[in-house]
């Protein structure tokens, strides 16, 4: 892939020559790209780094957030296959490990096309999740007062009312984003056959790690569980430490 590969929907980190390989990030509910800027110099070269970028946010700011998965598919998979020309591993972290998972099963569905490997981090699948996703009925203190409790807002955007502000259409969208995928349910027989790792934090008070294995259903490929010290904002806390184990899953050349 050339350096004339450009696309709204995927940031680049710096171009790596093949056979390095690639790997793709989904930020989590309102936040953007900028989420994984510092991931390229976490794995030290190891893979070349795209993020998703999903309108509502940052440079995309003035676009309307998208708030069903099928309208999100058809933009995103056309705008990342190009790019998926070499080995490669899908990362999403919270409501990034749902669109993740929708996104590689579209994929294999699609195109034929199957992750090296994918990294699941801070979420159990949507269609074993009873609490509610979609907040979009509520409203701004109330929606502010269940983000803060879910553990989806950084102290920085508490501090900054105007960081709220802006953040708020694309908390709203999200919410029913993550409510559409549920409706979608529990997949009847595995999509994927790639290996598939799951991070869970031990002190996290949404859902417990064992939870997470729940994910297993995507996959016939084999299912790792690691378990990070810290609560649900472990991402915040240490992505260096994450960023470490997706490296591992990373393939070490060309063998697709």
């Amino acid at each position: 892939m050339s350096t004339s590969y450009q696309t709204p929907w995927i940031q680049l980190g710096p171009e790596l020559p093949a056979p390095v390989p690639r790997l793709l990030c989904v930020p989590y509910s309102a936040k953007g790209a900028s989420q994984y800027r510092d991931w390229p110099g976490f794995l030290a070269g190891a893979a070349e780094v795209g993020a998703v970028q999903l309108p509502g946010r940052e440079d995309r700011l003035t676009e309307k957030p998208v708030d069903r998965i099928d309208d999100l598919l058809a933009e995103l998979v056309p705008a990342a296959l190009p790019w998926l020309d070499r080995p490669f591993v899908v990362f999403g972290h919270c409501m990034g490990a749902l669109i993740s998972a929708e996104l590689v099963l579209a994929l294999r569905r699609e195109h034929g096309v199957e992750p090296d490997a994918i990294v699941l981090s801070g979420a159990i699948p949507a269609w074993q999740d009873e609490s509610t996703f979609d907040l979009s009925d509520l409203s701004d203190a109330e929606l502010i007062r269940e983000l803060r409790a879910r553990g989806a807002l950084q102290p920085r955007m508490l501090a900054e009312p105007a960081l709220l502000t802006f953040m708020l259409p694309a908390a709203r969208a999200d919410s029913a984003l993550c409510e559409d995928i549920r409706r979608r349910g529990r997949p009847s027989e595995p999509g994927l056959n790639c290996p598939l790792t799951l991070c869970a934090a031990q002190d996290d008070t949404r859902f417990s790690p064992e939870e997470m294995r729940g994910w297993s259903a995507l996959t016939s490929g084999p299912v790792d569980l690691r378990v990070f010290e810290g609560d649900h904002t472990f991402m915040d806390v240490a992505p260096e430490l994450v960023a470490a184990t997706v490296r591992a899953e990373l393939p070490s050349g060309s063998h697709r």
